[in-house]
């Protein structure tokens, strides 16, 4: 079969106070036009459709309008797992309805309320179905898809043993449960998967939220189309299609977009619509200034030096110069040098007044007003404690300083 894989949209998403929702909107657009042009027979998606449980009717209203664009009003099945950014109840909770447009969503790992009817649809048809697979077949093919949704321990089959079992040993439990059919066995997951094959057998460490799974448990499907790690990459037979678009300025830099599977062959489809992420380290407020000039659209952070000294009024003329572009200013942290290099001192000795100030002048690169300082001597002071009352324990603290 020819398969789309993509994953991780999670619609919502914010950069601090900025909606990404134009972006994500573009994105999506673009991918349902590659599907129309490159036609293929199913699309998957592959978890953390949204980035909350309680996502805004804005997000909810772009994910109905692009499964039910993705499924081409239903002659083309697109397989769904709830990831564990997203809520399954609400995910599933317009089963019915999709299920009539080509969209088959799953939610709970196995869940028996997850089944769709077996039956002929305008480009496929539903062979068999059961809690957490189904049988299509399509015009290209025919497969035996194993839907699991992120399999937390609270959302496991109450038959599950989840006391002693790994997660590499669920996944192969919850994979016996999923019947051989007559043409190809694949996997739609939300799961952690080691990179380069280093996650032991009968781990259940913890890890990039979501138990560690061993490839190995992999190993009994023709593909494993995967969602979670937001790079996309793989090996062998299972791939991350990634996210369509970096969240954050400290996502690694990397070609976004969708996945097209055929026959144990893949390639990226890029996707348009990302405003991109770009974090410029600066010596002074002109050379940052500077930079506003460009005509490019993404989002910049600026990292300033430590010890520049940023005026009040300068912050405002670069958020003013950038716009809506400027997501946020920051000042560089110490290197591991200069916390190598750390003095340990009592907090006794320290003036707290002083401390106060030499705290917000390096983070800031400005020292704090009187009113500010005086506000923070109020809270130290605290409420005065009673007479009748014991004093609490003292007890000595030391404090990392720059020395």
């Amino acid at each position: 079969m020819r398969i789309l894989h993509t994953a991780d949209w999670h619609l919502g998403r914010r950069l601090n106070r900025a909606s990404r929702l134009a972006e994500q909107r573009e994105l999506l657009h673009d991918l349902v036009e590659h599907t129309d042009r490159l036609d293929p027979d199913a699309v998957v998606v592959a978890g953390d459709v949204y980035d909350v449980f309680t996502p805004g009717a804005d997000a909810e209203r772009l994910y109905y309008r692009t499964v039910q664009r993705l499924a081409d009003d239903g002659t083309r099945p697109v397989l769904v797992v709830a990831g564990n950014h997203d809520s399954p109840a609400r995910l599933t909770a317009p089963r019915a309805l999709l299920e009539d447009h080509g969209v088959f969503v799953y939610g709970d790992p196995h869940d028996p309320d997850d089944v769709p009817q077996a039956r002929d649809h305008e480009g496929f048809t539903i062979h068999d179905a059961g809690p957490g697979w189904l049988d299509v077949e399509t015009d290209g093919g025919r497969g035996t898809f194993h839907l699991l949704s992120f399999p937390s321990r609270s959302r496991l089959p109450s038959d599950v043993d989840e006391e002693d079992a790994s997660a590499t040993e669920i996944v192969d439990t919850l994979g016996d449960r999923v019947p051989t059919g007559p043409g190809a066995r694949y996997l739609v997951g939300h799961l952690y998967v080691g990179e380069g094959h280093d996650v032991a057998e009968d781990t259940d460490d913890y890890v990039g939220g979501a138990y560690a799974v061993h490839p190995d448990a992999l190993e009994t499907y023709d593909a494993a189309f995967l969602g979670h790690l937001h790079r996309p990459f793989g090996s062998g037979n299972w791939r991350y299609a990634g996210a369509p678009m970096a969240f954050d300025f400290d996502d690694p830099a990397t070609e976004r977009g969708a996945w097209l599977y055929e026959d144990g062959v893949g390639e990226t489809v890029p996707l348009a619509g990302d405003r991109g992420l770009t974090e410029h380290r600066l010596a002074s407020f002109d050379q940052a200034l500077a930079l506003a000039e460009d005509d490019e659209d993404g989002w910049v952070r600026l990292v300033f030096e430590r010890g520049t000294v940023i005026e009040r009024n300068q912050r405002k003329r670069l958020r003013e110069a950038f716009g809506d572009r400027l997501v946020n200013i920051r000042f560089s942290e110490p290197d591991d040098d200069a916390l190598a290099t750390s003095a340990t001192v009592e907090l006794g000795d320290l003036d707290p007044e002083q401390a106060f100030r030499d705290y917000v002048e390096d983070r800031e690169g400005k020292g704090p007003d009187d009113e500010l300082v005086d506000m923070f001597l109020e809270v130290l002071d605290g409420p005065q404690t009673p007479d009748d009352e014991p004093e609490a324990e003292t007890g000595q603290a030391t404090l990392e300083v720059d020395g």
